[in-house]
């Protein structure tokens, strides 16, 4: 395997992490109250090479983007790291906790709903 390959378990938990955000994303679009962009969820995967003004023994690196307006604290993430598992660890800590904030908000949500009756 090549550095710039990415191996099928990788791939496989990016696509349930992939997964479980599109749920909650699917969660917040369908509140009539909340606002969204149309790039909800664009994820780009980028294997960067060092530029021209970068150290000549400057490594490449992994980068997974994500454009997301109605989960995280902006609109857009970068996670980046040696390696696509590297950078996939730091963007699966990340989106954990998103998932936890989501679920306390989807409780409050519900609360409020139960009031409303």
């Amino acid at each position: 395997m090549t550095e710039f390959e990415i191996h099928s378990i990788s791939w496989t938990r990016f696509l349930t992490l992939r997964k479980r955000l599109f749920k909650a994303i699917k969660e917040v679009t369908e509140d009539p109250r909340s606002t969204w962009k149309s790039y909800e969820g664009a994820f780009y995967i980028e294997y960067a090479l060092p530029n021209y003004f970068e150290d000549e023994d400057a490594k490449p690196k992994w980068i997974i983007h994500l454009s997301c307006y109605v989960l995280g604290p902006t609109r857009g993430e970068d996670w980046e790291g040696d390696s696509f598992d590297e950078a996939l660890d730091k963007m699966e800590e990340d989106l954990l906790m998103w998932f936890e904030d989501h679920e306390e908000w989807m409780a409050t949500k519900d609360a409020d709903k139960e009031m409303e009756i």
